[in-house]
């Protein structure tokens, strides 16, 4: 089978991702009861409806918000609410019918051929983020869809590219795209109120030249033992602010504020908001999505004196 993730950043910050030093590390298996759940469908329908959220219920859920931040580093949110079920699944089938193309095909959507990285990653060529270590995986990037005009040396705006080869792959891939950009927009104005900084804190960056990637990232199964050079993805920090990340198959290992590595459990109903690490030997895709802000964000300390939460 083809396991699946939705993954998507929020970049408060330009710079390299960093990582840390096992190649391939452990993680201790949780249970689903065991990560923080913030229901925040309240927020995305009042942002959707144009309506205002009783206060009480505002502050609830900046509350918990901050304390999954503050305990845990990273949190859960239901789907239902914020992201239709349906999109989810419509864009993982689109996903793994791209992935099922013959190699010579998916080359035309090679991401050195285009100008602004958009596009496939075949398998071995993603950035494994460590020295001597291969990242077992096929991915494709894709972005905010501008004109060709907004193509620039030095940066990663412009237009997607589309493979005709798969029906409604523009169509549902790009609609999820979307709808996770409204969750990330809800996101952001919510982390900056949580901080008790004005709402537009984090948003007023945010506009259409916001570099903001979705990736699809498949994972093949594994038959055979696998090497330590040869991992899903090594350990490493995103220089993002948030990653939203859905998952269909064992694997998403995260780091929490005591050090400690945790194996996410899959949940079709769920979304990760965290920084994540990915390993694992089953099958599995990960659509990702980067929220970003331009890339002349210059980002500096908060008027309260708080350097992290």
């Amino acid at each position: 089978m083809w396991s699946a993730r939705l993954r998507c950043q929020s970049r408060a910050a330009l710079g390299a991702r960093s990582f840390s030093s096992p190649r391939v590390m452990t993680a201790s298996k949780v249970a689903l009861q065991q990560l923080p759940l913030v229901d925040v469908s309240p927020l995305v329908e009042a942002a959707n409806s144009g309506r205002s959220l009783a206060p009480e219920t505002k502050r609830q859920i900046l509350d918990d918000m901050r304390s999954a931040c503050i305990e845990t580093g990273f949190f859960t949110v239901p789907t239902e609410g914020v992201l239709s079920n349906q999109l989810i699944q419509a864009a993982y089938r689109r996903a793994d019918e791209f992935i099922a193309l013959p190699d010579p095909i998916k080359q035309k959507y090679h991401c050195k051929r285009s100008p602004n990285a958009r596009g496939w990653t075949p398998m071995f060529e993603e950035p494994s983020y460590q020295p001597d270590v291969v990242s077992h995986l096929e991915g494709f990037d894709l972005a905010r869809e501008l004109p060709e005009t907004y193509v620039k040396e030095g940066s990663s705006l412009g237009p997607n590219v589309w493979p005709v080869e798969v029906p409604r792959f523009r169509e549902d891939v790009y609609a999820l795209y979307e709808e996770t950009t409204k969750l990330s927009t809800v996101l952001f104005k919510s982390f900056a109120e949580m901080l008790g900084l004005p709402a537009d804190t984090f948003l007023q960056h945010v506009d259409e030249e916001a570099e903001a990637f979705m990736g699809l990232l498949t994972y093949p199964e594994t038959v055979a033992a696998v090497k330590n050079s040869t991992v899903g993805i090594a350990s490493h920090t995103d220089f993002e602010c948030f990653t939203i990340i859905h998952q269909n198959g064992e694997g998403l290992h995260l780091i929490n504020r005591q050090g400690v590595w945790v194996e996410a459990p899959v949940c079709d109903d769920r979304y990760t908001i965290a920084r994540v690490d990915l390993n694992g030997d089953q099958s599995r895709t990960n659509v990702g999505f980067p929220s970003t802000g331009s890339s002349s964000w210059l980002v500096t300390c908060s008027s309260t004196g708080r350097t992290e939460f």
